[in-house]
């Protein structure tokens, strides 16, 4: 990422008060480094006088972040829960109220204030609303990089790739690669998801996601060309199961069959044109689909169709089910892009329920199957950002997925909001660890 490509897409604003000299002196090289690293971060030390008045300044930098970092102190906690003596602190006594105010007018979800600490003796003083959000001691490196990768989208661990399964004894087979069952029962013996490529062959760059009535599946593509009408995949299945869904879609090619496929950040469904094996390739296959655009859109009397959209991406990604009879009926009967879809929950806790002995794999195959979900039911036109972590609590021996999802309403569609952003937890089962 280029410096002006963050700055474009990362405007950072940092409320904060003027303990000392010294902690000034911090707060400016804090800024001074996310700049030089690419983040548009400004504080109220690079102006000397706005014209507008700081009121209004202060206002107009807290509602234009995109984040805005709150540095944690006594001083800073005691004047933004109106403790401090009169006359002192005004600047931040403002800032301290914009940011309440934001935080009630979106009914607590925090998804813009982060609590910094350059002092761990300074985490009991994050305000008590910050106090249920993630917090950065910004005493190393490490944790600079932690805040750092937040700021600008990015994963802090890098996915690797997935390696071919190695028998263990008589350890239980690998899980299924399916979602859904498929129609007729898959041959014993499962062959890995996404493997590695053999030795001398072409590299496998891409993991594709395939959804038709024979059930959904993980697979190889070594080409995908997209074109304005359509997009063709060079898939490389691996192992009889893969294999055999493949030549089914061939077997069974009908010209008005629709499919859905998922790669990379987008998703489509298209009418199959043509599945056909290459001849003078070995266990390679050409899939080429007529890409049917989007075209659905639900509103009602109290909901516009871009509120649906929010609650429908809650719901994929978070699997929230707190909404009225008329809502959950409007979330659920979705045609999406020419394709009936019941959102009933969330399709990653059962994903899970697959794939959780290799959290790697299930954070790479969860993140393609909610993009394909967002886009075929018509929640969004772009993914512009989709984030995956597994958190665990020891005590519980539950794990949760943390989300971070950014995504681009059809232009012609949007009214307010044009982004739908979504940041939250989405339960998983218990699965017993041996």
């Amino acid at each position: 990422m280029t410096g002006s490509e963050g700055a474009a897409a990362h405007r950072v604003f940092i409320s904060y008060s003027h303990d000392s000299d010294d902690h000034r002196r911090r707060v400016l090289e804090l800024s001074n480094r996310l700049r030089r690293d690419g983040v548009d971060c400004w504080i109220d030390r690079y102006e000397q006088a706005p014209p507008e008045g700081w009121p209004n300044w202060m206002r107009r930098q807290i509602r234009d972040a995109r984040f805005v970092l709150v540095v944690c102190t006594a001083t800073y906690q005691r004047r933004v829960e109106g403790l401090e003596a009169p006359g002192r602190g005004y600047g931040v006594v403002w800032e301290g109220g914009l940011v309440t105010t934001t935080l009630y007018d979106a009914q607590g979800r925090n998804e813009k204030f982060i609590p910094v600490l350059f002092s761990s003796e300074d985490e009991k003083h994050i305000p008590d609303f910050l106090r249920g959000t993630t917090r950065y001691l910004l005493d190393s490196d490490e944790e600079y990089d932690a805040l750092y990768a937040r700021l600008t989208g990015q994963p802090l661990v890098e996915v690797p790739p997935l390696g071919p399964v190695r028998p263990v004894g008589v350890r239980v087979q690998a899980p299924a690669p399916l979602v859904e069952a498929p129609s007729t029962p898959a041959p014993p013996a499962k062959a890995p998801l996404a493997p590695e490529p053999s030795a001398g062959s072409p590299p496998l760059s891409t993991l594709v996601l395939v959804r038709s009535e024979f059930g959904t599946i993980f697979l190889q593509a070594e080409r995908i060309e997209e074109r304005e009408d359509g997009v063709e995949l060079l898939l490389c299945p691996e192992g009889s199961w893969q294999v055999r869904y493949v030549e089914r879609l061939y077997n069974a090619w009908d010209p008005t069959r629709k499919i859905a496929v998922a790669f990379k950040t987008t998703a489509h469904v298209g009418i199959v044109k043509s599945v056909a094996p290459l001849p003078v390739e070995d266990e390679k296959w050409k899939l080429v689909l007529e890409i049917v655009q989007p075209h659905y859109e639900y509103s009602t009397a109290t909901r516009s169709a871009d509120e649906f959209a929010v609650l429908r991406a809650r719901r994929i990604l978070l699997d929230e089910h707190a909404y009225g009879y008329a809502d959950e009926s409007a979330i659920r009967s979705v045609i999406g892009l020419g394709w009936t879809l019941d959102l009933k929950e969330s399709p990653l806790p059962d994903l899970y329920t697959h794939l959780w002995e290799d959290p790697q794999h299930f954070l790479r195959s969860a993140r393609l199957l909610a993009i394909l979900y967002l886009r075929v039911a018509g929640t969004v036109e772009k993914v512009v950002q989709l984030n995956l972590f597994l958190r665990s609590d020891e005590a519980s021996a539950e794990e949760t997925l943390q989300v971070h999802f950014v995504g681009r309403r059809p232009a012609n569609a949007a009214t307010a909001p044009y982004e739908i952003r979504v940041n939250g937890r989405c339960p998983l089962p218990r699965m017993r660890r041996t």
